[in-house]
């Protein structure tokens, strides 16, 4: 399972959020590869000590809280705090899953990961998210504040940057639905309601779709 947010961040909401990276300070990331190897993460990201990353992801947290296709298909419950990275010429993330459980004393189950796009993808090469969804590798490069969300449960890597840099912002979500297939079912069910709703929105159609949804979000969620 994976879908697009063609409109998490507006423009003005990039720039500020850059503002705030630009001028960060940026460690080594390999300490906190999902992969065991040494070597399968080399890429750079904001220290956890740098207050700046705070006002960015208060914007891009603000961001998910407002986007409906965000909220009817990640069904979140709680989300880790965002992670800022950083990918410059040469670097890369090999293939891995992400982590299960994040964070210490509040923890997060990671049920669903999103990458938030941070840089016009006109300014550097390779950097694509690849997902591997069955027996496919999907490579995703969106336009700097698009979004893609995607199962914590597939494995995925990003390729090595051959030009530019590559600035995303990333974080795992505790679903409300648990389970897997049930939350594909339910994000499935949320895209043929919204596309009544705007085929026919006086549809009593509408109606049923919407009491079966709110009925299986009851029978599977979580609180």
């Amino acid at each position: 399972m994976f879908f697009v947010i063609p409109d998490l961040l507006t423009a003005d909401e990039v720039r500020r959020v850059r503002e705030k990276l630009d001028s960060g300070n940026f460690v080594q990331g390999a300490g906190t590869s999902a992969n065991p190897s040494t070597s399968a993460k080399n890429n750079l990201q904001i220290s956890y000590e740098d207050s700046r990353q705070n006002d960015a992801r208060q914007i891009i947290e603000a961001a998910f809280e407002r986007n409906p296709m965000f909220q009817f298909l990640a069904l979140p419950k709680k989300v880790a705090p965002l992670t800022f990275n950083r990918y410059d010429v040469g670097m890369y993330y090999k293939d891995h899953i992400d982590h299960a459980i994040i964070g210490g004393e509040d923890k997060v189950r990671g049920d669903v990961s999103t990458t938030v796009f941070l840089t016009d993808p006109r300014t550097y090469k390779g950097g694509e998210l690849v997902l591997h969804l069955d027996s496919q590798e999907i490579p995703v490069k969106l336009e700097a504040g698009q979004a893609v969300v995607y199962s914590a449960t597939l494995m995925h890597r990003v390729n090595t940057v051959t030009d530019g840099s590559r600035v995303a912002a990333v974080t795992s979500i505790q679903s409300t639905v648990k389970n897997t297939e049930q939350r594909a079912l339910m994000g499935d069910m949320a895209r043929v309601m919204r596309w009544t709703q705007d085929i026919a929105p006086n549809a009593a159609e509408n109606q049923v779709l919407m009491r079966i949804y709110n009925n299986l979000l009851r029978m599977w969620s979580e609180l």
